[in-house]
């Protein structure tokens, strides 16, 4: 029962994210509207609900189902109940349990379509617990440089995605061991080595969406 709760589990994470998101999409959920690169859009579209169509006749449930979604079927919803306005994922907000992020990955793809990394960047890392992280190894100040850099980074990537990310950190990295602070050091280093966290913190580097967008996300 932990396990359910806290999600401390990958095998866990991804059957709850695949639940919720099958749910999400019988209410009208679809595929981002913006793509990363590895799959064509044409093929993450997603079909109209039955009896939407232009001929009027419906579609099959398996048709309107992205593959894989069999595995953990849930009833469709009554056809006496009009279905919600249809509308895009924009993103996913997450703390940095990187079995939650891991799961979630996975979970859109199977059930969303297409592969993990097409939904790099949907996944957001809340500003307030990578807020709390820093700061603990900053004596719990704002100002500290090490601070102030790493949320510049966050806010104002370089150019090249996230491998501009992972050589501005390993810089940071270097500074902080050479200075012989190792707490900043083993921070930046579990981002590096964590793929998850990593996008999480730093999800405008995607190029999926806006700042607006992110920022509006938490």
């Amino acid at each position: 029962m932990r396990a359910i709760l806290i999600e401390k589990s990958k095998k866990m994470s991804v059957a709850l994210w695949r639940f919720l998101f099958r749910n999400a999409a019988l209410q009208g959920l679809h595929p981002p509207i913006r793509l990363g690169s590895g799959t064509d859009a044409a093929a993450l579209e997603v079909l109209s609900p039955p009896g939407d169509d232009a001929t009027g006749e419906g579609s099959s449930t398996a048709a309107n189902e992205p593959a894989g979604a069999s595995a953990l079927r849930v009833d469709a919803a009554p056809s006496s109940r009009q279905l919600r306005a249809r509308v895009s994922l924009v993103a996913v907000l997450l703390d940095f349990e990187t079995v939650e992020h891991d799961g979630a990955f996975e979970a859109m793809a199977l059930e969303l379509g297409g592969i993990k990394e097409d939904y790099n960047g949907r996944a957001i890392g809340c500003r307030v617990h990578l807020y709390h992280l820093l700061l603990k190894k900053c004596g719990n100040d704002w100002k500290e440089p090490f601070y102030r850099a790493v949320l510049a980074l966050q806010h104002s990537p370089p150019l090249g995605s996230s491998a501009a990310v992972r050589e501005a950190l390993e810089v940071l990295a270097d500074r902080a061991n050479g200075a012989g602070e190792m707490q900043k050091s083993e921070l930046i280093k579990w981002m590096l080595n964590n793929d998850s966290a990593l996008r999480a913190a730093f999800p405008l580097s995607a190029g999926a969406l806006k700042r607006s967008e992110i920022m509006a996300a938490g």
